[in-house]
């Protein structure tokens, strides 16, 4: 019982990362000149880095069950 109410804190605080992260947006605080954007592309980049983590984490390790290795590479690197 303690794993399933862990999973489901877990799952709720990384859900409520995206709401606070819209709230955040919609104030928007940064500032309107160059620093302003290159904090906002870092912010992007970062969040893309973490999707593309978790697909190499997660869903390659599922796909190797499935695919070879050079064919599980080719699709990974054509997205």
């Amino acid at each position: 019982m303690a794993d399933i109410i862990q999973i489901v804190l877990y799952s709720f605080v990384s859900g409520a990362t995206v709401i606070f992260g819209g709230f955040l947006a919609k104030l928007k605080i940064l500032p309107k000149h160059e620093l302003g954007r290159e904090i906002s592309h870092g912010i992007i980049a970062f969040g893309g880095g973490v999707l593309v983590a978790a697909v190499a984490f997660v869903l390659a390790p599922k796909g190797i069950q499935f695919l070879s290795l050079p064919v599980l590479t080719s699709v990974f690197f054509s997205e």
